[in-house]
């Protein structure tokens, strides 16, 4: 990484994954490789900090979209932020989504879609007790989504959906409070999602 200023930094990131499987529930021995390169930029002072990253590489010898992501913070008080973010979605299928047996399916594309969330966060720390609140809301579009279904002889297989959207609410209050050697923590949360396939031809465009 490189600072060009007190608060901007750009960074360059070089990523490889190899999985290799030898195992009873594969006909032989699997592999696969994942490979990219990216570039962050990172500004960050009293009141903002943001992340904005781009990626791009190749998934066993071809090259996946043009990965884009950015993360927003913002403080309108030492006590109380906003924050969000978006991202373009790019994940490769597993080797027991590819080759388990059985239900495993050679065919499988990648998931391709976007993630967007929004939310804020309330702190408060007074003397030996502490109370963190946030809520908030999230949407995602998947398109080509992985996922197991039942079919007629009654065993699961991997297949891919057109088209799936999630969306919800998650509330979070998480209070502290420390005596001596003592931390006692207690921490609620309340999740609210819903899922549903939007649409399910078996054909992609």
């Amino acid at each position: 990484g490189h600072h060009f200023s007190k608060n901007f930094k750009l960074i360059s990131q070089f990523a490889t994954i190899h999985a290799l499987a030898n195992c009873e529930g594969y006909a032989t021995q699997q592999q696969q490789e994942q490979w990219s390169l990216g570039l962050k930029g990172v500004f960050e002072n009293h009141k903002w900090y943001i992340n904005a990253s781009i990626r791009q590489g190749l998934f066993d010898e071809e090259m996946i979209p043009f990965l884009p992501a950015v993360n927003l913070r913002y403080n309108f008080v030492p006590t109380l932020s906003w924050k969000a973010d978006v991202a373009r979605v790019f994940r490769v299928p597993t080797l027991n989504d590819r080759f388990w047996i059985a239900g495993g399916n050679k065919t499988l594309a990648p998931e391709e879609g976007f993630s967007s969330s929004t939310g804020i966060q309330w702190l408060l720390k007074k003397e030996k007790f502490s109370m963190k609140m946030q809520a908030s809301v999230f949407f995602s579009e998947l398109e080509k989504a992985i996922v197991w279904l039942p079919g007629l002889n009654g065993i699961y297989a991997a297949e891919n959906i057109h088209e799936m959207e999630s969306k919800g609410f998650e509330g979070e209050v998480d209070l502290a409070y420390t005596t001596g050697k003592w931390k006692f923590r207690a921490r609620l949360t309340t999740p609210v999602v819903s899922s549903k396939i939007t649409k399910s031809d078996p054909s992609f465009d």
